[in-house]
């Protein structure tokens, strides 16, 4: 019903869901089978040549983790968090932010933990951030396409600067918005860690295309002033930064108040 409202009653909407309480599995995965798809952007220096990845099959969150899962992880571990955003009921189903990438690591290792004691995933599992390429495949599949619903921009569909909120809003109260395999807030709303490496240099990346997940790039040790790639733009960038092949960084060390994450699973042997 929310995606008949305005987007201002939308965000409102869901605002008072989450005081009431919100029955929907935030907690969702969504399967992406195995295979090829199209991966970067011939008109983007940062994201060029476009070429073929083929991946084997993972899941993916359908929605970027949400405040009240990550306080449920702060409440268990005593993880320090410092979140205005987090102690408010009403953004209890926004997605977390204010976290660093460290942060967003050690939630994927305690949720694995918990969601292999709940018979969620298997114990050959791992939760962990997802690459770029399971981002990218998860947001446009195995087309070229722009945004997670097509070509064509619409400021209505998603929650980036155009459409002139200024804050984050409720995980998935825009339906219109989801990728080709249902996942959702993969445009605007916050940008979102991934586990590759973008490199040292703020200016160009070191990791360039063709995407080689060999090479170094999904090193989950490397050393803490290697900057991390983020994905997907956010309620306070332009919609340029909300296109599927759009690559930004940023420091592991450092968090933002429009910077979270969702989660990936796959087997381990597949990420070691």
């Amino acid at each position: 019903e929310q995606g008949r409202l305005p987007p201002l009653e939308r965000s409102q909407a869901g605002q008072a869901l989450a005081v009431l309480g919100d029955d929907r599995d935030l907690e969702e995965l969504i399967h992406i089978s195995a295979g090829p798809f199209w991966m970067g952007d011939d008109a983007d220096s940062d994201a060029a040549p476009a070429h073929r990845v083929t991946l084997p099959a993972y899941k993916i969150g359908r929605f970027p983790v949400t405040n009240s899962q990550y306080r449920r992880f702060i409440e268990k571990t005593g993880r320090k968090w410092y979140s205005d955003d987090g102690q408010r009921v009403e953004k209890t189903t926004c997605p977390v932010t204010d976290i660093t990438w460290y942060d967003a690591c050690a939630y994927c290792r305690w949720v694995t933990d918990l969601w292999r004691k709940e018979g969620k995933i298997s114990m050959d599992e791992v939760v962990h951030l997802p690459s770029e390429a399971q981002w990218e495949k998860a947001a446009r599949r195995e087309d070229k396409r722009i945004y997670p619903w097509g070509d064509k921009w619409e400021s209505a569909r998603c929650n980036t600067y155009e459409l002139g909120l200024g804050r984050s809003t409720p995980v998935g109260i825009f339906p219109e918005s989801q990728s080709p395999y249902g996942c959702l807030d993969m445009a605007g709303n916050v940008w979102e860690w991934t586990r590759s490496l973008w490199g040292k240099d703020w200016e160009e990346p070191e990791f360039k295309y063709p995407y080689d997940p060999s090479d170094g790039r999904e090193d989950d040790n490397a050393a803490a002033e290697i900057l991390r790639v983020l994905r997907g733009g956010s309620w306070g960038s332009y919609r340029y930064f909300a296109r599927c092949s759009l690559r930004l960084r940023f420091d592991p060390l450092s968090g933002s108040g429009d910077l979270g994450f969702r989660v990936a699973v796959s087997p381990i042997s597949s990420v070691l």
